[in-house]
């Protein structure tokens, strides 16, 4: 379980970004891709300070 948290990084990097890139108008995918990584990293920054402790204890 805490590999695939801090494995999580590697997946949402490649997969966010291809997603949104699907997007017809260009600038509203890169917002979108922006935003999305933006929010991943606060919720990511959160889990490890909470939940990553408690599972490698």
């Amino acid at each position: 379980m805490a590999k695939l948290l801090l494995m999580s990084v590697v997946f949402v990097t490649a997969a966010l970004p291809a997603y949104t890139a699907r997007d017809p108008q260009e600038r509203r995918g890169l917002g979108r891709a922006i935003l999305g990584l933006v929010a991943f990293n606060v919720v990511y920054a959160a889990l490890v300070a909470v939940v990553y402790p408690r599972i490698c204890w």
